[in-house]
């Protein structure tokens, strides 16, 4: 691999981390209050857990990743 490979895989690492905060936060500004009592504030690690589970479902096009990691890789 050369160094650009490096580089772009750091970007889609990076990438996936801030999507992870992203939906951590989202959950945890929105559902606590729209269900009060019934739904529980995430972690971080079972936001990513969420938002990749969406991605397997939905698919990268969901989270606009597919253009963001290279359309044509998949």
């Amino acid at each position: 691999m050369d160094s650009t490979a490096y580089v772009q895989l750091a970007v889609w690492f990076f990438g996936v981390l801030i999507a992870a905060g992203a939906v951590l936060w989202l959950w945890n500004t929105t559902l606590p209050r729209v269900f009060p009592g019934r739904v529980r504030a995430l972690g971080f690690f079972e936001a990513l857990r969420l938002m990749l589970l969406a991605w397997l479902l939905f698919g990268a096009g969901a989270f606009g990743l597919t253009y963001a990691l290279g359309a044509g890789i998949w």
